[in-house]
Parts: structure tokens; sequence; C-alpha cells
């Protein structure tokens, strides 16, 4: 293969960091303002592996929860529509999330008619 052909292959990762992308094998050292939200830990990552193997919206409903729990600061607590709104998650989604949630052993749920349901979170 001739010089000129390999240069056109060549990657020019300066165009790149020009426009504040990414490069792929580059750490970026960027973390979460005060004033920006976060998901807090320390989470299993099997829990998150089981949730994620789930259809539908089980991650997200996952994913929500833990961030309540950090909000909280508490492994139980009730849900509310508010929450499920900011992740974009529709109420029938997430009565069957909850029940594959709790199916996998990964939460419990305490219903009320009438009441949001009570979560706690199961983290061994």
């Amino acid at each position: 293969m001739c010089d000129s052909h390999k240069r056109e292959n060549v990657l020019d990762l300066q165009v790149f960091r020009d426009q504040s992308i990414a490069v792929p094998g580059e750490r970026t050292s960027r973390l979460p303002t005060k004033s920006e939200p976060f998901i807090k830990g320390p989470m299993s990552l099997k829990w998150f592996q089981v949730a994620a193997r789930q259809p539908g919206k089980v991650l997200a409903v996952g994913l929500a929860l833990w961030y309540k729990a950090g909000l909280t600061c508490s492994t139980s607590f009730k849900t509310t529509g508010k929450l499920w709104k900011t992740f974009g998650v529709s109420r029938p989604a997430v009565y069957f999330a909850l029940a594959a949630l709790e199916s996998q052993g990964l939460i419990k749920v305490d219903r009320n008619r009438g009441q949001n349901p009570l979560v706690t979170i199961l983290d061994d």
C-alpha cells in the first residue's frame, strides 16, 4: 500500500479534542457538580446485571430507585409520580418493572390501594 493511501486512513485525534468530544481510550475527569443530580453508590454490579436482563423499562426503574435512595439516604421509601416522570417511565411500565424487580429478589414492594408503593431495595 502506498504512503498516500495510509495517510487517508489515519484518524486525526486533534479534531476530536478541538470539538470537546471524548476520544476512545482517553480518560475524562468530569465529575457531577453539587447542583447536578447524580446516582449515589455504592451499588452492587450484580444487582444491575440482574435488572439489565429484564425486559422493557426495568433497568430505568432500577436506576430511578437507586437515585431516590440516594436522595432519601434510605433504602426504603415511597415512590412518586414525579420520580417516574423524571425518568420517562409510564405508570403501567412502573408497575411491570416493580413486579419484575420484586420477582428477581432485588426489591420488596408494599402496595396499599390508593397510595404510592413503599419500595425497599434489597442489596446484599
